[in-house]
């Protein structure tokens, strides 16, 4: 069967560029290899931006939101509260979510394959074929890949044949429903997600409520795993962790964890765009290295996938060079976010930088939001948040001074009213 664009992964990102493209009466293809519904795990927070992206109004959508107006970040078994006192996320359910983009595009007239894997794609001269496990062929002028960190599309075009370990992060979380009793009974910090922050292991936790349903999960750089220190040993730990803080009852059955790595530390490595190809979401790897955010990448770069595919359609011309364009539209558009994303990372490596981190962050909240919670929620542009360090750097020296002639003393009494300053 033949169509102008077909579409690899109806995640955000290739839902989203099917909708777009459908839209302008494009005939589009969407193969999806679980059946939709499906589930996805996934931490489950989207931000406001997210919703300017689709043209939703969160309050009349008829899916799960729950509203964020803050956040806990707890150190050393020490929660420092942050107030946004508006909305700077909300608490999802991908199956959900994810279902909603996806009507939207067959509403606009994309035809959805569902249940379907895609095991080889073929480019040529005058055409590209997509080839299923039941050896079924399509046909088309474009291949939008949005199959997540794996997705047949990057590695069969030559795109992205793999990624290293150290590019990769893995994550693993559950989704409870808890019923509304126990979930008033758990955190006084409701509409507020607690974040673990544990830069010596390059990794982080969260734990928040949506609605009557519970969230945790852990993720963490995939080279910094070993036998001493495992994925389960570290959520074990962090379960263990929740309990003795109450937010864990003894015996409590959570639905089961489930992993997935993507592609978050550097931002996109190789190369989005080829003859005839384009990699969207997880599949170019666009998750935000200062937070793990996947879904606003993913709909940012489908919905420009969308735009590079619609000119190339109008001018006939489907080559690299003709497709180029996408790559620079990205750049613009993420560029800040990754250098905001890299700079915190490679300052956090760093024992003495890290602690310095911590003294802010427990000692003042504007520092907080600064170093911490803007750039995880993307509250605001990476050069406000640049600005915003340059305008705090007498306050930054004093307090890195206060850290270096601390002779060592533990982080959580450094800034206690009851420690000697």
């Amino acid at each position: 069967m033949k169509y102008e664009v077909i579409i690899v992964g109806a995640g955000p990102g290739g839902a989203f560029a099917a909708r777009q493209l459908a839209r302008k009466g494009i005939k589009v293809l969407l193969l999806e290899k679980q059946t939709i519904p499906r589930k996805k795990p996934c931490a489950g927070w989207v931000t406001p931006e997210v919703f300017k992206l689709l043209g939703w109004n969160p309050k009349r959508l008829d899916i799960l939101l729950e509203e964020m107006r803050g956040a806990v970040l707890w150190i050393e078994r020490e929660p420092f509260h942050t107030d946004y006192r508006r909305p700077i996320a909300y608490g999802i359910l991908r199956e959900q979510f994810d279902t909603k983009i996806v009507e939207e595009a067959r509403s606009a007239g994309a035809h959805l394959t569902d249940g379907t894997r895609v095991i080889e794609i073929e480019i040529g001269s005058d055409r590209a074929r997509v080839i299923t496990a039941k050896r079924k062929a399509f046909e088309g002028q474009i291949i939008i890949g949005a199959g997540g960190t794996y997705c047949p599309v990057a590695k069969g075009s030559g795109l992205r044949k793999g990624w290293a370990r150290d590019e990769l992060g893995i994550t693993i979380s559950s989704e409870t429903r808890i019923g509304k009793e126990k979930a008033a009974e758990l955190t006084k910090y409701r509409g507020c997600p607690e974040l673990f922050f544990m830069p010596w292991e390059m990794s982080y936790a969260w734990y928040f409520l949506k609605q009557d349903y519970l969230s945790i999960g852990l993720g963490v750089r995939c080279n910094l795993l070993s036998r001493d220190k495992s994925l389960k040993s570290l959520l074990d730990n962090f379960l263990n962790q929740l309990r003795e803080l109450g937010r864990l009852d003894e015996g409590m059955t959570l639905s089961p964890f489930r992993g997935y790595s993507y592609a978050t530390y550097f931002g996109p490595t190789g190369k989005t765009y080829g003859n005839r190809v384009l990699l969207v979401g997880d599949a170019g790897g666009f998750s935000l290295n200062s937070s793990g955010e996947g879904i606003r990448p993913a709909l940012l770069t489908g919905g420009l996938a969308a735009e590079t595919a619609l000119d190339a359609l109008s001018h006939g011309r489907f080559d690299e060079q003709a497709l180029k364009g996408y790559e620079d539209k990205w750049r613009s558009a993420l560029r800040g976010s990754y250098r905001r994303g890299s700079f915190l990372i490679y300052q956090l490596r760093h024992t003495t930088i890290t602690e310095v981190f911590f003294n802010l962050t427990m000692k003042d909240e504007d520092l907080r939001r600064l170093l911490y919670f803007d750039p995880f929620y993307n509250v605001v542009p990476p050069k406000k948040t640049l600005f915003g360090i340059l305008s705090h750097i007498p306050k930054l020296t004093r307090y890195a001074f206060k850290t270096l002639i601390s002779g060592g003393k533990p982080l959580s009494t450094l800034w206690r009213p009851d420690y000697p300053k």
